[in-house]
């Protein structure tokens, strides 16, 4: 198969992951939609993950196998982004899967959107749960921006989605080296370029959960990547004031959840950035009880308290 003819690709980083990269290629050979490539992008494991995808790439002309330094998640993402040629892209990472039918669900629903959003499946080894939008079409800057908030959960993921290849190699679009946020950031930026999407109400995705998963983990210093992920949201449609008192506190909430794990001293110097950084955006009026609480506390260096409430926040998640 020639590059050219290759409608769509999909991209896999692999660090370390043995245990579940067998899982993760077999659906994607399984699929029903059989015109794709598959990039596996070994981002310096130190298992036997390599060997398994070079066997896998000696047996099908569809897999393409690169090896790079460790990097992180998005570094390797961008390592496949670079050699695709396809119409099209999807993200799978290598503890996950695919539906059987994922591909071809997608792929039904292009051409007529810059961006395909699908649901999810969540697997924790005890039981199932199925997160799926109600099925919308979208188009301008103010429907994009304001589905940010109302379909937060499905925009702050950079799977169970169908870009456009042009649409990311024509505007630079990758993926930040970010402690969090990295999914989030690619997204409002290809949010910020583009004119339709579209949900659908189907499954395309299943994650299987893993301890110790990134939204687990400390995150030092993570308000630099919230607070940069809230310019790039506002950036979108920047008369929507509505949606960035909402994008500002969620940016907010996210920082102190992480923040907190890193301890009071490391909390309270963000809270002061936080603060400070607020009072010059002019925003002081959000909706919703909690965010009121979150944000008069941050007003009014009420951090000691701050600190408790994401310490409970924390432990009911």
């Amino acid at each position: 198969m020639n590059d050219k003819d290759v409608l769509i690709s999909i991209i896999v980083p692999i660090y370390n992951g043995e245990k579940y990269l067998d899982r993760c290629i077999e659906s994607v050979m399984n699929q029903t939609y059989k015109d794709f490539e598959l990039i596996l992008v070994n981002d310096g494991s130190k298992d036997k993950s390599g060997e398994i995808c070079q066997n896998y790439a000696n047996t099908d002309s569809r897999i393409k196998y690169i090896q790079k330094a460790n990097g992180g998640e998005g570094s390797a993402r961008n390592a496949g982004l670079e050699i695709i040629n396809s119409r099209y892209v999807t993200f799978l990472d290598c503890d996950d899967e695919l539906p059987s039918t994922a591909i071809e669900f997608l792929m039904k629903e292009a051409g007529k959107y810059d961006l395909i959003i699908g649901g999810l499946k969540k697997d924790n080894n005890r039981d199932i749960k199925e997160y799926v939008p109600k099925r919308k079409s979208i188009s301008g800057k103010k429907e994009i921006s304001e589905n940010l908030i109302s379909e937060a959960y499905f925009l702050n993921i950079a799977v169970g989605k169908l870009y456009r290849t042009d649409i990311i190699k024509k505007n630079n679009c990758y993926f930040m080296d970010f402690k969090y946020g990295t999914d989030t950031y690619f997204d409002y930026f290809y949010l910020k370029l583009i004119n339709t999407a579209l949900f659908v109400d189907s499954s395309v995705y299943t994650v299987h959960e893993v301890l110790g998963s990134m939204s687990l983990r400390p995150v030092k210093n993570s308000w630099k990547y919230m607070k940069t992920i809230f310019e790039l949201g506002r950036s979108i449609d920047s008369s929507n004031k509505k949606v960035e008192s909402q994008l500002l506190m969620r940016s907010i909430k996210t920082s102190l959840l992480l923040e907190e794990k890193m301890g009071y001293k490391s909390f309270k110097t963000t809270c002061n950035m936080i603060a400070e950084y607020t009072l010059r955006t002019g925003i002081n009026s959000v909706n919703g009880l909690y965010n009121k609480i979150i944000l008069n506390c941050v007003l009014n260096k009420r951090y000691r308290t701050l600190y408790y409430i994401m310490q409970v926040r924390n432990k009911t998640m």
